[in-house]
């Protein structure tokens, strides 16, 4: 069951009793993470200008038509090669190389001369106002209506910006060959290359959780409980794979249930208390607190938080009164969506919230804000 934005459900049996998730037999197991790529930097318009044919992705420009050479008063129309920038690197850190593979090829009806391909990064698919990569790479001369391949490992400067970039190939970026248009020596990559460095920083803030109601038919008739969880944890390495180690987040639990309706003149409370350190190791099976983002551009972060209690069930006035002590632990997986960022921190905000084994959460409400603050 998915729950709602930002409100947890609350899990019935077929009596339409309420039953309590957090029970011993809840296990915790690691924090899965699932990425979702951000959107790439939108492309400019598709739309295909005069003198050029859509090859998809990528435009190959087309003369629009064979010029002799030494046509008095205009450049001499030169053969070009014309370049598809066929794969790039996925991801890679600042201060990388990346590999790149073009294929060029000459559409015109003379031999192409030797020229060289330089490279840059763009936030679009158009060359200008961008991030220059250092090297080139060394076209042969290619019969008309021939092709070739051309690999090159280019890196990128150690003080690129983390972002989502194409890369543009230009053939004879110098302009060393005349020719009627210099203008479409360039094509960018069909997909993008996400750089990203090693992330440094701290998450923390306080999440409150709630529970208060009351039921004719329930295990309970009512109840009224609360937690708090003060999260305080450290981020670091390469990001995709970053570490989130607790240091020093700590959690409070409180509350009652009732139940006057067991027998006549009977009465059940179950008291619930707990509080203290949320236990980190480093072990995904046993740490009470585990992070990870859910998103590669840090807009969406997942906790997974589990506050062991001691629960207290007392009867009176009925014909065996007792008390029994008990263990138990309530455990959240919540997630969590970015609502503000700056250039050094992201504060995200409780969207939604399960229960043990993505079940229904017995918290009515969970809610506060964490940030993300980069160093």
């Amino acid at each position: 069951m998915t729950p709602r934005p930002g409100q947890g459900g609350r899990k019935d049996g077929a009596s339409g009793r309420r039953e309590t998730a957090s029970t011993p037999s809840a296990v915790r197991r690691p924090l899965e993470r699932t990425f979702h790529a951000p959107e790439g930097p939108r492309r400019r318009s598709s739309a295909v200008p005069p003198g050029t044919t859509d090859r998809g992705d990528v435009r190959r420009c087309v003369p629009d038509r064979e010029r002799g050479a030494g046509s008095v008063g205009r450049a001499t129309d030169a053969a070009r090669p014309h370049h598809h920038v066929v794969t790039v690197t996925a991801a890679a850190k600042p201060g990388e190389a990346i590999s790149v593979s073009t294929k060029v090829k000459n559409a015109s009806k003379r031999k192409a001369p030797a020229t060289r391909t330089t490279y840059a990064l763009s936030t679009d698919t158009s060359a200008g106002g961008d991030i220059t990569l250092p090297g080139t790479s060394k076209v042969k001369a290619l019969k008309p209506g021939r092709s070739a391949s051309v690999k090159a490992a280019v890196v990128l400067p150690g003080n690129t910006p983390d972002g989502s970039y194409f890369v543009i190939a230009c053939t004879d970026a110098a302009k060393k060959v005349r020719e009627s248009k210099e203008k479409n020596n360039c094509r960018a990559s069909d997909a993008p290359v996400e750089v990203s460095g090693d992330i440094e920083g701290t998450l923390s803030g306080t999440l409150t959780f709630t529970d208060v109601g009351a039921s004719s038919t329930g295990l309970w008739d009512t109840w009224n409980r609360s937690a708090q969880a003060t999260v305080h944890m450290s981020v670091s390495g390469p990001r995709l794979d970053e570490v989130f180690a607790s240091t020093g987040s700590t959690y409070t639990v409180n509350g009652t249930r009732d139940d006057a309706n067991t027998a006549p003149g009977c009465q059940r409370r179950r008291s619930e208390t707990g509080g203290g350190t949320l236990v980190y190791t480093g072990n995904p099976y046993t740490d009470d607190v585990q992070g990870k983002f859910t998103k590669t551009d840090l807009s969406g972060l997942g906790l997974l938080v589990t506050m062991p209690y001691t629960a207290v069930t007392t009867e009176s006035g009925c014909e065996e009164p007792r008390t029994t002590t008990s263990s138990s632990m309530d455990l959240n997986d919540i997630t969590l969506t970015q609502v503000s960022r700056t250039a050094t921190s992201v504060t995200y905000r409780v969207s939604e919230f399960l229960g043990p084994y993505s079940g229904t959460s017995e918290w009515d409400s969970i809610t506060g804000d964490l940030v993300l603050t980069l160093t």
